[in-house]
């Protein structure tokens, strides 16, 4: 065995004729016995005891840009895999990254399973402006992600890079995916805690740092880096003794126990066990060096002490890798939140490359609203992004203010349209907190918002008492408030706003408005962000069963039938083992993929109002089944309460069917989150739909 030290620092191990898959914990994984059977002499690069890094493994916001250039430069050799999760932040994210507004009016889009899609778009892009050829591949969850892992990526020779969007994060990907070393994966997830591994680990990943990493995370940095530095000079120590014979690969088992028992020992005795296991195994590999040595060297046999060992003591040593392994146990234990969106950080990457237009802010306002509407982020993250966006909007939206009305009497007021055919800006404005009321009736709105429905109680009798008396007061008859808000007096719409922030305070109303935006569509209507939100959720979650069964009109996107139309233009006559060719696999388990088909109808929805406007009405009816099952579990008090936890379980009913989504399980347990947080200690609640998988955690 030769040992050569590179400039980078990196230490050039050279194995002649050991038969066993070595592992690296910085860089990559090498099997010796595979470039045995090529003819290749072996070799494997490993980082110097105390490594000087020569990649940065997470980008700063200052860097994005960096990333690009880098998929861009990769582009030249060949293809790239745009993994996209189905939720609306992640969506609107792969809209700005992948197809957002290209120069020309109509663009040939290819997604998974070859579809092609014409979408409509108007400025620039990044992706295609620079020819980079992509494929958009919607995962639902880690099952996806392996068959992806299978049909993609092993093996595929072209592959050069791979942006994990909202997906990916929490999860080890070098261990996941099977990564050639040409491959560079790209980690932008507004899911935490990140896996420490992706952060600080291979140079092959990536990750897009929104600000928490360099600010908030150097104590788990320095703590991963010193436990990698042990098992780098573990591994080393020991891949030289197994090469003299000394030990067998069989013994060579240090590093995954020491991963084991560094997730999953958390008292003392435990710790006491893996530092005694660690110092044996340090002990034996040393040992059996300095016997080698001293059968070549004909010395006295004397341990070898490293800098590290000579620094501190065995005591010192050992409470040094107890504190680093509960610093990282204390991180993964402390609890799943979430970053900035991702569509927010895709749009930190245009603003770097001077591409940043209208649509493109529209779309990172979309994923904002998302993250806040279903309590992803707080009020105060929330507001500092807006006013980031707020800036923006008075950028590309120049026009003339009415000093004489504020910006929310000019949303209500005019609701129906903007102010010309072509109007297509962006506002900011306050939104109040009813959902959709710009499509709803105000009654039906305040009725099915969480907000008001969980603050006035509105599953009892006296609840909807209070929403009727709330409405008296403000002067809206019964009769006027159940009217199409479109469609009320214009006079009622100008005093809202005076007489919501009068009388809701009584009722307990006091965050009744929060800042928002909306757009305008030329002469067809006004869309909020909360909408487009609302509307983009809905056709996600629910299935075109649920849609039918509950009454709404969605032309969803047939991808199937595209699919095979372009295909059946192709001599591809490839069949499975059973005799199945991909066209009929892919129709038997078309009842499984719904979910696929919501994902395109939601994407082609982001640029027309027409599928947005469908998913509003879809949206509404799904509000009010999610509203009629939480009453319902109130009422009949099917919610059990443990000492730190609420749970119930969805058993039967009209409406199962609806809640077999996360997202709309998600909905419900928010729900009940806010009405029980008014009467009750709030607990963490869990929700079940009996018969299914479908687990929600809130």
């Amino acid at each position: 065995m030769e040992q050569r030290i590179a400039p980078t620092g990196l230490v050039i191990v050279v194995v002649h004729s050991t038969d066993f898959t070595v592992f690296c914990p910085y860089e990559c994984r090498v099997d010796v016995t595979a470039n045995l059977q090529r003819g290749r002499a072996p070799h494997a690069l490993f980082r110097h005891p105390f490594p000087t890094r020569s990649v940065m493994v997470y980008l700063t916001r200052d860097r994005y840009e960096d990333a690009y250039d880098k998929i861009k430069q990769d582009s030249l050799k060949g293809t790239c895999l745009i993994f996209v999760a189905p939720d609306v932040d992640a969506l609107c994210s792969a809209k700005i990254l992948q197809a957002s507004v290209a120069a020309n009016p109509l663009v040939a889009v290819e997604i998974r399973h070859y579809l092609t899609v014409n979408c409509v778009f108007s400025d620039q892009s990044l992706l295609k402006a620079d020819y980079i050829a992509h494929k958009v591949v919607p995962v639902s969850g880690y099952t996806d992600l392996s068959k992806a892992n299978q049909n993609l990526i092993e093996n595929n020779e072209e592959l050069r890079t791979i942006v994990m969007l909202n997906c990916g994060g929490l999860v080890d990907l070098s261990e996941f995916f099977t990564l050639s070393p040409e491959v560079t994966l790209y980690v932008i997830d507004s899911h935490r805690p990140h896996n420490l591994h992706n952060v600080f680990g291979s140079g092959q990943i990536v990750v897009l740092d929104d600000g928490n990493i360099e600010d908030e995370m150097q104590n788990e940095k320095k703590a991963f880096e010193e436990i990698e530095v042990i098992l780098n000079r573990i591994f080393i120590c020991s891949l030289h003794n197994i090469q003299m014979g000394l030990l067998t690969p069989d013994s060579f088992h240090v590093c995954s126990q020491y991963d084991e028992d560094s997730e999953e020992d958390s008292d003392d005795d435990d710790d006491v066990d893996v530092d005694d296991r660690e110092e044996r195994e340090e002990n034996r590999v040393g040992h059996a060096r300095d016997d080698s040595e001293n059968e070549d060297n004909d010395r006295p046999r004397q341990r070898r002490k490293t800098g590290l060992e000579t620094e501190m003591s065995t005591q010192d040593k050992r409470l040094k890798r107890r504190q680093n392994r509960r610093q990282i146990a204390n991180y993964y234990s402390s609890g799943t939140y979430y970053g900035q969106s991702v569509a927010g950080q895709i749009y930190t990457l245009a603003s770097q490359l001077a591409r940043t237009s209208n649509e493109l802010l529209w779309l990172a306002i979309i994923g904002l609203t998302s993250q806040y509407i279903f309590e992803h982020i707080d009020r105060i993250k929330y507001t500092e992004q807006v006013q980031v966006f707020r800036d923006e909007v008075t950028q590309f939206n120049i026009r003339p203010s009415d000093p004489s009305s504020s910006d929310i009497d000019n949303a209500t007021t005019s609701t129906s349209a903007g102010s010309s055919p072509d109007d297509v800006t962006i506002r900011f404005e306050d939104e109040y907190r009813f959902m959709l009321f710009r499509h709803w009736s105000l009654y039906e709105s305040m009725f099915h918002s969480s907000y008001v429905a969980s603050k006035l109680g509105i599953w009892r009798e006296k609840g909807k008492k209070k929403l009727m008396n709330l409405l008296a007061k403000m002067g809206f008859s019964l009769q006027q408030s159940r009217e199409a808000y479109t469609h009320m007096d214009i006079d009622l719409k100008k005093m809202l706003r005076s007489k919501i922030e009068s009388i809701a305070p009584h009722y307990g109303l006091l965050d009744i408005c929060y800042s928002s935006f909306h757009k305008s569509h030329g002469f067809k209507c006004q869309i909020s962000a909360s909408d487009a939100v609302y509307a983009l959720a809905a056709l996600l979650e629910a299935s075109p069963e649920v849609a039918t069964r509950l009454g709404a009109k969605v032309e969803w996107k047939d991808e199937n039938m595209d699919r095979d139309k372009n295909e059946d233009n192709k001599e591809n006559n490839s069949s499975d083992e059973n005799g199945l060719n991909d066209k009929e696999q892919r129709r038997s388990g078309s009842d499984d993929n719904w979910w696929l088909r919501n994902f395109y109808t939601a994407y082609d929805a982001l640029g027309s109002v027409d599928r947005i406007q469908s998913g509003l009405y879809l949206c509404m009816a799904l509000q009010r089944a999610i509203v009629r099952q939480g009453t319902s579990l109130i009422d009949k008090q099917n919610i059990k309460t443990l000492k730190t936890f609420r749970w119930a379980i969805i058993r039967d009913g009209p409406d199962l069917a609806i809640f077999t989504h996360p997202l709309t399980l998600s909905k419900l347990a928010l729900f009940l989150v806010d009405a029980y947080r008014v009467c009750y200690e709030s607990n963490i609640f869990f929700i079940a739909n009996f018969g299914t998988s479908r687990i929600c955690r809130k």
